[in-house]
């Protein structure tokens, strides 16, 4: 008999125990839990302060829930918040919005088609790669630029492809932005930019030799060294300079 009353005893404190403990995290998250969730309400705020520091928390946060949020205010008029957000996105993402935002990279506002690149590059998302690849051609320098850099970040075959195929532009821009987006690629980008070398067009050959001048990978010695005596001039004279650059690599 006594032991049973003990063990009923240990029972009862044992529940006790259970009770506070479930009573006082009930306690702790009605006190403290408001202040770890993130503040959407802050998105819609006149302040560009608040709304930044609601896009903060969010992020912080890691909460996907707010992600329909987030592209609601994509358009944000701020630049800074855009920009927080376009991160925040490119962080949390749904499937569901990848694919608007690669609907967004057609957007009539420039600063929606820059955010939505800068997340969708952020992402990785290869599903982008086409869309991306349109507006390397955007009529908005910085977009031109950003969805640049979301194809080296993605780096597929395909994505490397979009930025060698860009370096036929006639506009400074594009070249530009693909070069650069190729020469963070480096090694990745070596291969296609030597085929490029045997383009029927020069103006190609010439920003694939410039463009492994920057890479200056020695992969490449044995192409440039035949570029360098390429019928066109302009060609002949980067590949020239691309094969010092490689050869006085340090």
């Amino acid at each position: 008999m006594i032991l049973v009353r003990v063990r009923s005893w240990r029972f009862v404190m044992f529940l006790s125990v259970v009770a506070c403990l479930v009573l006082a995290a009930f306690l702790l998250g009605s006190r403290y839990g408001r202040a770890d969730q993130p503040d959407y309400e802050g998105l819609r705020k006149p302040q560009a302060a608040d709304r930044a520091a609601a896009v903060k928390a969010i992020r912080q946060a890691g909460d996907v829930r707010a992600v329909p949020e987030l592209m609601d205010a994509l358009a944000d008029p701020d630049p800074a918040v855009g920009l927080y957000i376009a991160q925040a996105l490119g962080d949390l993402a749904t499937a569901q919005a990848l694919e608007a935002l690669r609907a967004d990279l057609s957007n009539a506002d420039p600063n929606v088609r820059f955010r939505a690149a800068l997340a969708l590059g952020k992402r990785q998302d290869v599903a982008a790669t086409a869309a991306l690849t349109r507006v390397l051609r955007d009529p908005d320098v910085l977009v031109q630029r950003t969805a640049a850099e979301s194809l080296a970040q993605i780096g597929t075959p395909e994505a490397v492809d979009s930025l060698v195929s860009a370096l036929s532009s006639e506009q400074d821009s594009i070249v530009h932005n693909a070069m650069k987006a190729l020469q963070v690629l480096g090694s990745a980008a070596v291969f296609d930019l030597m085929e490029a070398l045997n383009s029927t067009n020069p103006v190609v050959r010439t920003n694939a030799a410039t463009t492994l001048g920057y890479i200056k990978s020695p992969i490449a010695t044995k192409a440039l060294e035949a570029a360098a005596t390429d019928r066109d001039p302009d060609v002949a004279k980067e590949a020239a300079w691309a094969l010092s650059e490689t050869q006085n690599r340090r």
